[in-house]
């Protein structure tokens, strides 16, 4: 059913993921630049460093660029992005380096410090949709390494901005690779009608993979049973009450 079925999978499955997102980080250092130099412009000393900042993450970004083809550069880049976050810590640019540290973990299979690197973005972050990008960046690499509770936590509530879906949808396929189908399925037809979003073949596709699925499995509990209503009332009823929170979870 799911793609994460062995380690290998899971961490290939993450960095396609992470690879497929970048979109989405490029908007949030949109808005939460925007937000932090329309808050500080009035004050002379935070205007400064956020124009060092600014310079040293051009830097990093140069680098980064290089180190697509040499390894040299891609360490540089990595020293970057450390000092940037040392030395510039209340500033967005600081967030952003810690993002790119995180992926190079990814990359190299360093998930604890990818873990590491996206709790320090997360706390440092001032922008609310920033957080929400970075809870589903932490909750893949949680999903990855097996600690799906500790995973769903970050998905739970889905926020009122643009990673609504990503939020339902992510936490649609951790319940899948919890084995939890039925919830599966209703966290990716949530996500389905967020109507903000434009149509995704890939999640229409995991929904449809999962109805049958739960259809059958539903069918096939209670043509298994021989006890009837009357007998085991009180059991049947907390059977659904379950089913419909983790549903509507």
């Amino acid at each position: 059913m799911s793609d994460l079925r062995t380690d290998e999978e899971q961490v290939e499955a993450l960095k396609r993921w992470w690879e497929e997102n970048g979109k989405q980080l490029s908007i949030a250092v949109v808005l939460s630049l925007a937000g932090w130099f329309g808050w500080n412009t009035y004050q002379d000393k935070q205007q400064v460093t956020g124009e060092q900042a600014q310079l040293k993450y051009q830097e990093l970004l140069n680098l980064r660029q290089a180190g697509e083809s040499s390894e040299e550069s891609l360490a540089k880049a990595q020293l970057s992005a450390t000092e940037i976050k040392k030395n510039y810590p209340g500033t967005p640019y600081a967030v952003f380096a810690a993002l790119f540290l995180a992926k190079d973990a990814v990359e190299d299979d360093q998930l604890d410090q990818a873990v590491e690197e996206l709790k320090w973005a997360k706390n440092a972050a001032k922008n609310s949709a920033l957080k929400s990008l970075i809870d589903t960046r932490m909750a893949r690499v949680l999903g990855s390494q097996g600690k799906l509770d500790e995973a769903l936590a970050l998905v739970s509530k889905a926020p009122e901005n643009a990673y609504k879906r990503l939020f339902l949808e992510i936490r649609g396929d951790l319940l899948t690779q919890k084995g939890d189908l039925a919830a599966a399925k209703a966290a990716y037809d949530a996500a389905l009608l967020d109507l903000n979003q434009s149509p995704s073949p890939y999640l229409e596709m995991k929904a449809a993979d999962l109805t049958g699925v739960v259809a059958e499995s539903s069918g096939s509990s209670e043509g298994s049973d021989p006890v009837s209503v009357e007998e085991k009332p009180v059991n049947e009823s907390a059977d659904k009450s379950s089913a419909v929170g983790e549903s509507n979870g």
